[in-house]
């Protein structure tokens, strides 16, 4: 992301403020060695410009931590988190070329990179702010998805408010843990059946403890 100015030239002068993966990308190659170079210098391309900025952080923003997912094919493919992991250890790489210290590196990656997605805090937090009402979450608030490590993850850490329903449509094998899951069923009607049963029984029995 860079920001324009006037001028038929300007853009290429102006650093970068951000990296923003949204997606998966195509080309890995050509985007590792992009995210790389503006990570380590917001002018990457400018003469005279240091290779490694120090004084600059640039923040890389990945939507999806996900290492595993499941397409047409049989086995999982790789995802944005694979594509994160590859980030990390070639910019580990490339500033260890440049004799700078380990412990810089991480505190470096610590400040730069921000992790949207399942299961961050940031995502859960979306979560139930978009999901209240007048300020107040709902009483049970259910994930359902194929992938324990991300899905189930985001309502293990949410405490006993977060519920979770895993499906066989993707990812999770059945001899794959499952992340503190409250059922395991084959597709996505069968868990909106199992979840609403269950708030009407517990509905019920609120009620009935109330008389």
């Amino acid at each position: 992301s860079q920001r324009p100015r006037s001028g038929s030239n300007a853009t290429e002068e102006q650093p970068f403020d951000t990296v923003v993966v949204m997606t998966d990308p195509h080309d890995w190659f050509e985007a590792l060695q992009a995210a790389v170079d503006v990570v380590c210098a917001a002018n990457p391309n400018s003469e005279g410009v240091l290779e490694f900025d120090l004084g600059r952080c640039i923040p890389i923003h990945f939507s999806n931590p996900d290492i595993f997912w499941k397409a047409e094919h049989p086995q999982p493919r790789f995802g944005q988190g694979a594509f994160r992991i590859a980030f990390e250890g070639l910019f580990r790489a490339r500033l260890s070329m440049m004799k700078v210290p380990p412990s810089l590196v991480d505190s470096v990656l610590r400040e730069c990179i921000v992790q949207w997605g399942k299961p961050s805090q940031l995502t859960r937090s979306c979560c139930e702010r978009r999901l209240s009402v007048n300020g107040t979450a709902p009483p049970s608030m259910w994930m359902v998805g194929d992938n324990p490590g991300s899905d189930m993850a985001i309502a293990a850490m949410g405490g006993k408010r977060w519920r979770g329903v895993l499906v066989r449509t993707g990812v999770y094998e059945d001899s794959d843990v499952t992340c503190g899951a409250e059922a395991v069923v084959n597709r996505v009607s069968d868990a909106v059946a199992y979840i609403l049963g269950v708030e009407e029984r517990e509905q019920a029995e609120r009620e009935a403890e109330g008389c």
